[in-house]
């Protein structure tokens, strides 16, 4: 395995949030103004893009391994162990307390963002809608939505944790964790607004993935982090509908 130095990280940071940002601000408001479903062009897009990066992953880690070690162990995949994921669990609540409690910036952060946000996320969560998508009674919307979920969470574990994170640590030892942890964060730049509040869990997460030496204790994190949709879903798909 190849050690990855600060400086030459960086491109794996920069063009995976540049293809995000893509998405965001110009695919997602391109077929949406074709008249696209926004809920579909949204799923595709976005759930694609970080679908690329853990297939990106893959085949990066599979012309990167040490002799003797196979896809798995590389990716930090193996072995399973309890403990790792009862690890990243706590790091998740922790980390989802913080969020919450660090909302209060959100306006702060909306003034200061330097650029405006597409129409489109307005849209994002409705009175009983997602996505313009009526959601009462649309039991399917939380199944495409938990692929999409698993999408994103092992699509970007497999990268950030299972790909990079052990070749900065090759590089920089066991404070790998902070500099990746503050680019993580910064990946998620095409949503500017969310960006402090999620630095407390990228360095959380960062620090007990490398700690464990497991993707399994930060998918266990980053799902949790990930995982309130799903109460907003479950709520607004099981109402009755308006007039009903």
């Amino acid at each position: 395995m190849k050690p990855l130095p600060l400086r030459a990280s960086l491109p794996f940071y920069i063009l995976p949030a540049a293809l995000m940002a893509l998405m965001v601000y110009w695919a997602v408001p391109a077929l949406d103004a074709a008249g696209f479903p926004l809920f579909w062009a949204f799923m595709l897009c976005f759930g694609g893009g970080l679908g690329l990066l853990g297939l990106a992953a893959i085949i990066f880690a599979a012309f990167d391994r040490a002799p003797g070690q196979n896809l798995v162990q590389r990716l930090w995949l193996a072995p399973l162990r309890l403990p790792d994921i009862a690890v990243g669990v706590a790091a998740g609540l922790a980390g989802l307390w913080a969020y919450m409690e660090l909302q209060f910036l959100f306006p702060l952060m909306i003034e200061l963002m330097p650029w405006p946000g597409p129409e489109w996320l307005y849209r994002f969560r409705g009175e009983g809608t997602m996505l313009d998508v009526p959601l009462p009674g649309a039991w399917w919307v939380l199944a495409v939505y938990a692929v999409f979920f698993l999408a994103n969470v092992v699509g970007e574990e497999l990268w950030w944790r299972g790909y990079l994170l052990p070749r900065q640590q090759a590089a920089l030892g066991r404070w790998a964790w902070l500099p990746h942890g503050v680019l993580w964060c910064g990946f998620h730049v095409f949503f500017f607004w969310d960006l402090v509040a999620l630095l407390p869990i990228a360095l959380m997460l960062s620090f007990v993935a490398q700690w464990r030496r497991s993707v399994w204790t930060g998918i266990a994190a980053h799902g949790v982090l990930n995982c309130m949709a799903f109460g907003f879903l479950w709520s607004a798909i099981s109402s009755a509908p308006a007039g009903g």
